[in-house]
């Protein structure tokens, strides 16, 4: 009787363990989808940018286009021994253009933090003030640095932007 039910115990083990891989490849197909995409939102060059705003003293600072969400996200959250208040009020108004930019072309962003051991990036579609929009969770991980607060801090004026131009619509 006991050879049976360790029988029985091992193979319902091995059925849930052989479905649990099946998830876990899912999963690492989804969060790598969704990375990709994440990826190519924040690094999708606006060229425009420049003609609009045109403070070539920062961007020779830095040696950067800040014509991209990563680029100007990543001057704003570690640099700010390199920026002065005035090159911030640059960024925000950069980043704000590049929200405007992505409004003007229909593509509706908006960023989410996700915190903790579990944290994960992620994409979401959803509906918001009847337009579809795209959730784009950023992962921080467990431990929050002033990096990552900048970080939220940027991404946050992206979001409000987006979220004004979209409620005047």
């Amino acid at each position: 009787m006991k050879v049976k039910v360790y029988l029985l115990l091992f193979l319902a083990f091995g059925y849930s363990y052989s479905q649990d891989d099946v998830n876990a490849e899912e999963i690492f197909n989804k969060e790598n989808k969704d990375l990709e995409l994440i990826n190519e939102v924040l690094s999708h060059k606006i060229d425009s940018i420049n003609q609009f705003i045109t403070n070539s003293e920062l961007r020779i600072k830095l040696n950067s286009e800040l014509n991209t969400i990563a680029s100007i996200k990543r001057v704003y959250s570690t640099g700010l021994d390199l920026i002065t208040e005035n090159n911030t009020k640059e960024l925000e108004k950069r980043i704000e253009f590049i929200a405007r930019y992505f409004f003007s072309k229909e593509k509706y962003y908006l960023f989410n933090f996700s915190r903790g051991l579990g944290s994960r990036y992620g994409v979401e579609h959803d509906f918001k003030y009847d337009k579809p929009i795209i959730f784009l969770t950023i992962s921080s991980g467990c431990i929050i640095t002033n990096i990552h607060k900048r970080e939220e801090q940027i991404l946050g004026i992206f979001n409000r932007k987006m979220n004004e131009l979209l409620s005047e619509i």
